[in-house]
């Protein structure tokens, strides 16, 4: 295992020899921090040990990550490691959170009609074929499927051409 204070300069010289896959030069001031090169690539990588296991973050390719970030980074990770958590899960659940927060302003700035048409799509597969509501109408479609139903369909009349599809004209 290479170590050495890692410089710019040190980084830029750095290769993977011929019939190697990947070489790590490990970084002195920040003693989990390694640069890691490949065939194709030079990145920064952060490997630790949590419940015994090892593992192993990129953090970023070292065109785009200052040292001193890099450095940073790599400590940040060594204190959630030290602490029991894995950084990878912090990272997925952060990414989730993100997501779930994208689909909520998503859904509050939908429409009504595109909110209800998003709710019967993702309502349709539990519906039977009697309670299917149709996008094209008023419920007189459906009620005419049940012959029970057909009384109180009597008084729906269809939406007019001008109305926007619905459940519930007058």
């Amino acid at each position: 295992m290479q170590r050495e204070r890692l410089t710019p300069e040190r980084i830029r010289r750095f290769t993977c020899p011929e019939g190697m896959k990947q070489v790590f030069l490990w970084d002195t001031v920040a003693p989990r921090l390694s640069v890691r090169a490949t065939a194709g690539a030079k990145a920064f990588v952060f490997e630790g040990k949590l419940n015994r296991r090892t593992i192993r973050i990129t953090i970023g390719d070292v065109r785009t990550w200052v040292l001193e970030d890099a450095r940073t980074e790599a400590r940040r990770l060594q204190t959630l490691v030290d602490q029991g958590t894995d950084p990878r899960q912090e990272k997925a659940d952060r990414i989730a959170a993100a997501e779930a927060r994208r689909e909520e302003q998503q859904r509050a700035s939908a429409p009504a009609l595109e909110a209800w048409a998003a709710y019967l799509e993702a309502r349709q597969p539990k519906w039977g074929r009697a309670t299917t509501p149709t996008i094209s109408g008023c419920p007189t479609p459906a009620a005419s499927r049940r012959p029970e139903a057909a009384s109180v369909a009597k008084g729906i009349r269809p939406c007019p051409a001008s109305c926007a599809p619905c459940w519930r004209c007058p």
